[in-house]
C-alpha cells in the first residue's frame, strides 16, 4: 500500500533513520524507499547530527537509546539550528515513561511511535508529520515574502511622505498646478539654480503705511486676509510664483520655475485681472479695502532658485528686472499698471498702452521709458 502526499510527493521528501540497532535501520530503509523516500540511515547520535547538517532531511525518526550521545541531546542540537527549521522529528521509544514523552514535546519533537510499531501507524505518522512541516514552511515563505512586500511599502511610503513635504514646502508660494508639474516630472526644486527670461510684478497698496497707524489690528490684518483672499486666486490661474509678500503688496515671478513662453503678455493679463476684481471686491467691501493699488511690471534675464534655510525657504529671483518693476510699482498711480519697455516690445497686443515718459529711475544708468497699461 502506498500513501500520498497531498502537500508534497513523498519522493521528494529525505528521512533520517538513527537507531543504534541495524536490522531497524534496515527494515525501515527497505519500507520507506518502497514508498519513493529517500532514506538515509545513522547508528549513532553525532553521526545523525553531522548528517543532519550536511543533508537538511525533511523528517529524522528518532530513537532515544544511542551508544554516544542520547537521543534527546539530538533532538536539542537540531532545534537549535536554524537551517534545520523545517525539519520534522519522530521520537522511536520502547519506553512507556511519560516524563520522557513530555520532554520530547517540550525540546520540540514532533510525534512519537511507540516500539514495536505498525507499518501503516508508521507511514501515517509520517506523512502527518511532514504534511505539518511542509505546511509551516509555506507559511514561513509566505511570512518571507510578506515581511519584503511591507519593507518594500515602508520604503515607498516613506518616499511617498518625503515627497507630499517638499511639495508642502513649495506650495506655500507657487502656484498648485506648478508644483504638480515639478512633482510629476521628478525635479528637485532645492537643486534648481538657473537664469532664466522671465517677467516680474510687483503690486503696492497705496497709503498702506498711514492706514497701518490709524486702524485697529483687528481692522488690519481682517484686511490683509481679504485683500491675499481677492488677488491670490488670479495669481494661481496665471501660473505665478509670488516670491514674497510684503505688508503692504507682493512680488510675483512669471516665467520661472515652471516656463511660460509668453511670460510678458501673462503678466500683464494678470495684472489687468487682479486690478478689476479687486476694484470690484472694493466697491461691495470698501470697509475691508480700503485703499487703492498700483503694479509695476518688467521682463528680463534673472538668476532663480531656491534661497533661505531648512525650515524657511523661498523661490527667488535676482536681477536688475526685479528692480525695476519695483521702482514702476513706486511711480505707478492709484490703480495703475506701469510696464517696462521691454514688456510693451514683447506682449502680444499693445491695445490700452500708452507712452508716459522716459526718465531717470534709482539704480539705472540710463533713461528707461515706461508705459501705463
Amino acid at each position: 500500500m502506498q500513501l500520498k502526499d497531498s502537500l508534497k510527493d513523498s519522493g521528494q521528501h529525505t528521512v533520517l533513520i538513527v537507531d543504534d540497532l541495524e536490522d531497524n535501520v534496515f527494515i525501515l530503509k527497505s519500507l520507506l524507499i518502497s514508498q519513493n523516500y529517500k532514506v538515509l540511515g545513522a547508528y549513532t547520535g553525532r553521526t545523525a547530527l553531522e548528517i543532519c547538517f550536511e543533508e537538511k532531511p525533511d523528517l529524522v525518526l528518532l530513537d532515544l537509546s544511542l551508544p554516544d550521545i542520547n537521543g534527546v541531546e539530538v533532538l536539542q542540537e537540531i532545534r537549535q539550528e536554524p537551517s534545520l527549521i523545517n525539519t520534522g522529528i519522530i521520537i522511536l521509544t520502547a519506553t512507556s515513561s511519560s516524563d520522557a514523552l513530555i520532554n520530547g514535546f517540550m525540546l520540540g519533537a514532533d510525534d512519537f511511535i511507540k516500539k514495536p510499531y505498525h507499518h501503516l501507524e508508521m507511514l501515517a505518522r509520517m506523512q502527518a508529520t511532514l504534511k505539518l512541516r511542509d505546511t509551516y514552511s509555506q507559511l514561513r515563505d509566505v511570512n518571507n515574502q510578506l515581511d519584503s512586500i511591507n519593507r518594500d511599502l515602508e520604503g515607498t511610503v516613506k518616499a511617498q511622505v518625503e515627497e507630499i513635504e517638499k511639495s508642502n514646502r513649495f506650495k506655500r508660494f507657487m502656484a498648485p498646478q506648478v508644483i504638480d508639474s515639478f512633482m510629476t516630472e521628478s525635479k528637485d526644486l532645492l537643486s534648481i539654480s538657473e537664469r532664466r527670461k522671465l517677467t516680474v510684478l510687483f503690486l503696492d497698496l497705496r497709503g498702506f503705511t498711514a492706514y497701518a497707524n490709524s486702524a485697529s489690528p483687528e481692522s488690519l490684518m481682517s484686511s490683509l486676509q481679504h485683500f491675499h483672499k481677492t488677488i491670490g486666486p488670479v495669481i494661481f490661474k496665471h501660473q505665478a510664483t509670488i516670491e514674497r509678500f510684503t505688508g503692504d503688496g507682493l512680488m510675483c515671478i512669471i516665467g520661472a520655475p515652471n516656463n511660460i513662453p509668453d511670460h510678458s503678455t501673462v503678466a500683464l493679463d494678470m495684472a489687468r485681472e487682479i486690478r478689476n476684481v479687486y476694484e470690484h471686491e472694493k466697491t461691495e467691501n470698501g470697509e475691508l479695502l480700503p485703499l487703492d493699488m498700483s503694479m509695476g511690471i518688467a521682463t528680463g534675464e534673472a538668476t532663480t532658485g531656491t534661497i533661505g534655510f531648512e525650515g524657511r525657504l523661498d523661490y527667488a529671483a535676482i536681477g536688475p528686472v526685479t528692480n525695476m518693476a519695483a521702482r514702476l510699482c513706486a511711480k505707478a498711480g492709484p490703480n495703475e499698471i506701469l510696464i517696462s519697455h521691454n514688456v510693451r516690445n514683447q506682449i502680444s497686443n499693445n491695445d490700452g498702452v500708452e507712452f508716459v515718459e522716459e526718465a531717470d529711475i534709482k539704480g539705472f544708468d540710463y533713461k528707461v521709458k515706461y508705459y501705463k497699461a
